[in-house]
């Protein structure tokens, strides 16, 4: 794979995790696999724990349509344009039910889910001792391109996205003025 001379050293598995690099979710709560009863004697945990080696888990938002939705929040929430990012040239990315798709952060179902989905994965992973890390993201931004133009997909402007910039802007500036005499514009 691409950048294993470099991280094949760090005996880490960036790319995979045990189950893969995500978790599914069954429900607000469950996720789709179980707990071992037995605890964490699995062959994969086994020859992880002899050979010093860990793995991880995508926990976050991401970029470019890869962030992993859940079947039953796409089938609750999923009609609500809000729900996914809407970008620059008004396009909103919906995704469908049983995979990947390019959630709004800014709407609160998504915040909630996202909580929710991290908490679920804590609860269940806490005392693995192979689990390294969560990857964790909460940002969408323009490292990847439009598939149809090739250019950066410039994405957050759906209306809770440009209300919270505006409060941002508001905490921050506290007035135009004082926004426009940082920033040297009128």
């Amino acid at each position: 794979h691409v950048g294993d001379d470099r991280i094949l050293p760090l005996q880490f598995d960036f790319g995979s995790g045990v189950y893969s690099f995500f978790v599914p979710m069954a429900s607000p709560d469950k996720l789709e696999i179980t707990k071992p009863a037995e605890g964490w004697t699995d062959p994969p945990r086994k020859w992880m724990r002899e050979h010093n080696v860990g793995h991880h888990y995508w926990a976050g938002v991401f970029n470019n349509n890869n962030t992993y939705v859940a079947d039953w929040f796409v089938k609750e929430f999923g009609k609500d344009d809000d729900v996914w990012i809407k970008l620059i040239d008004g396009n909103v990315t919906r995704a469908a039910a049983g995979g990947f798709g390019q959630p709004n952060i800014w709407n609160p179902n998504v915040r909630s889910y996202m909580q929710n989905y991290c908490e679920t994965q804590a609860r269940y992973f806490h005392d693995d001792p192979t689990l390294v890390c969560y990857d964790y993201m909460g940002e969408p931004h323009p490292y990847a391109s439009d598939p149809k133009t090739g250019m950066p997909q410039y994405g957050g402007f759906n209306d809770s996205a440009l209300a919270a910039f505006r409060e941002y802007l508001a905490h921050k500036f506290r007035t135009i003025e004082e926004l426009n005499r940082r920033w040297k514009s009128s």
